[in-house]
């Protein structure tokens, strides 16, 4: 769940890369926007159903901390629950 998780946040930036490097026409563009929001498509339902397999309960991956001193901490981390999906399933 973790990869996924990762990749419903990349997957954008990695189209909006290759369309600067690779865009040079407007059917080039076309062409990977179509192909970035359809493989943006399959990891959010590919995440959806991982976490309803998992009982729909709160996820939690911390993917790296930024800044650690004493009790003091900031961390980069990802937070799935019922708001969350909504906001990030195609319907939502």
């Amino acid at each position: 769940m973790n990869v996924l998780l990762l990749a419903c946040q990349f997957v954008p930036l990695l189209g909006l890369l290759l369309i600067a490097l690779f865009g040079r026409s407007e059917k080039r563009i076309a062409v990977i926007s179509s192909w970035a929001t359809r493989l943006l498509g399959g990891c959010i339902l590919a995440l959806l159903g991982m976490w309803a397999a998992h009982g729909f309960g709160g996820y939690e991956y911390l993917w790296f901390t930024v800044y650690s001193s004493g009790d003091y901490q900031l961390p980069v981390l990802f937070y799935l629950d019922r708001i969350s999906a909504a906001i990030c399933s195609p319907c939502g």
